[in-house]
């Protein structure tokens, strides 16, 4: 299990025994069943992380955990993602997705809220207004 806490820390624990400290506010990401794996990459695109603006906060045999920090107005490099993933808000933030045909999408998220993203996504992204922050955990 990985525990996410609200200033974006993370607490690695084994199964059955979720970390984190007794009275603080966390997210905590607990991982049932066998390991989905990496999603063979046939895109012709660089795997989504390490990329600029993402530093990696640690890693254990089941999941990677990255802190992002896009730069508004940017575009990332265009990216694929081959493992699931988990990602949890720390702000309030407005994100452009362009797929590579060039169709833009744009999705609203909020503090806290947290979303399950599939493998095998191929997309740029942009940060779209205010300076924001998240967490992504790959689950391997």
């Amino acid at each position: 299990a990985v525990s996410l806490s609200r200033d974006g820390a993370i607490t690695f624990g084994r199964a059955g025994e979720p970390p984190g400290n007794a009275g603080e506010r966390s997210i905590v990401i607990t991982i049932k069943g066998a390991p989905s794996g990496l999603l063979a990459n046939g895109s012709g695109y660089p795997p989504a992380v390490p990329r600029a603006h993402a530093l990696k906060l640690g890693e254990s045999d089941r999941f990677v955990v990255w802190r992002s920090s896009p730069a508004p107005a940017e575009w990332s490099i265009v990216h694929f993602h081959d493992k699931d993933a988990v990602t949890v808000f720390l702000d309030d933030l407005s994100l452009q997705s362009k797929t590579p045909d060039g169709v833009i999408t744009t999705s609203q998220s909020k503090r806290g809220q947290v979303r399950f993203n599939p493998r095998g996504r191929v997309h740029s992204e942009m940060l779209v207004g205010d300076p924001g922050t998240v967490i992504v955990v790959e689950l391997k």
